[in-house]
């Protein structure tokens, strides 16, 4: 009889331990395990890198669109979307785990609305890919434009299957232009001559780029938003204020290598032994993972009642006159 329990537990066990193989390989979470966590991976993009760890290149590629696709979905402002996009995308591509970095940025292109790239090319530039953030490691002019060259050749494949293609390819070419500090001086040529279509190689040499660029004209996005679907009074600067501290990754050497995984260093700059960072001479906390989405108020509109620092009527105190306006906490 005891053998007989004893037998039936070992079974037990051995069905449950098949179970879960079959479930996620390795003790690692499948493709659908980790799908049923999109909620929560957008609220809390710290916990991407575990999560998809365990991921084929493929599958991470399928997840990232799919995420990016929940986020356009949510309400909520264009502004705070595009707080979620940049975090979102940019947990991905810091992963450790991520199989392919350069797919990733081509889904990365192809699935943010047109809009939220805006904010996303800029905070590229400046955080991932930038030549100078690595003291470490200098790149000479070819060696950053053939990086550039081979991650724009798998954007343009992927984004050339999606509305708005040259506009999003456009967007890459910026990314890129900023993050390589004004050399080589060519490297918007030789970028931009990549792009299948002729009428967007004409618009992004002519207009588009000197506008986002600030070429002698005004900085602005209007023209390559006009050209699309989405609002063009987007709120640019905003957006950047609310993704709050920069934290500088050193990546382009995970482009080089297309399918492998690096272990590429991380570079904070300005940052002190207690975990603070100056900005504009003021210490403040340092977030490695926060991007600003717990400071986004209940509504961006000044004039609206629930404004944080909008004046409104209080009930009358001892301490406050019938009818005094002033700021609530």
């Amino acid at each position: 009889m005891k053998k007989t329990i004893l037998s039936i537990i070992a079974c037990a066990a051995l069905a449950a331990f098949a179970a879960d193989g079959e479930k996620s390989p390795q003790g690692k979470r499948s493709l659908a395990d980790v799908r049923g966590q999109i909620g929560k991976l957008i609220e809390s993009p710290e916990n991407i890198g575990p999560a998809v760890a365990g991921l084929s290149a493929d599958e991470q590629k399928s997840l990232l669109g799919e995420i990016n696709s929940s986020i356009s979905k949510m309400r909520g402002t264009d502004e705070e979307k595009a707080v979620k996009f940049v975090a979102v995308n940019r947990a991905f591509l810091s992963s450790r785990g991520a199989a392919d970095k350069t797919a990733l940025l081509a889904e990365t292109f192809a699935t943010v609305p047109p809009a939220a790239l805006t904010v996303l090319n800029e905070r590229f530039a400046s955080e991932l890919f930038n030549r100078a953030a690595d003291p470490a490691r200098t790149y000479s002019d070819e060696e950053f434009a053939g990086i550039a060259s081979n991650a724009m050749a798998a954007v343009i494949a992927r984004c050339e299957k999606t509305d708005d293609s040259g506009v999003r390819e456009t967007f890459a070419i910026l990314m890129f232009l900023r993050a390589s500090n004004g050399t080589p001086e060519d490297l918007k040529d030789r970028l931009v001559e990549m792009l299948p279509s002729k009428d967007t190689r004409d618009m992004a040499s002519t207009e588009w780029i000197r506008s986002a660029m600030g070429d002698g004209v005004a900085k602005s996005y209007e023209p390559m938003l006009g050209a699309t679907d989405y609002d063009d009074t987007f709120d640019v600067l905003m957006t950047m204020n609310m993704i709050g501290p920069e934290v500088i990754d050193v990546m382009l050497a995970d482009l080089t290598t297309r399918g492998g995984v690096s272990s590429s260093p991380l570079s904070r700059r300005g940052l002190t032994p207690t975990g603070t960072l100056h900005s504009g001479g003021v210490a403040v906390p340092f977030f490695s993972e926060d991007y600003g989405l717990d400071r986004i108020p209940r509504t961006l509109n000044p004039d609206a009642k629930f404004y944080p620092g909008h004046s409104r009527p209080v009930p009358d105190t001892p301490d406050t006159p019938h009818g005094y306006q002033g700021q609530v906490p």
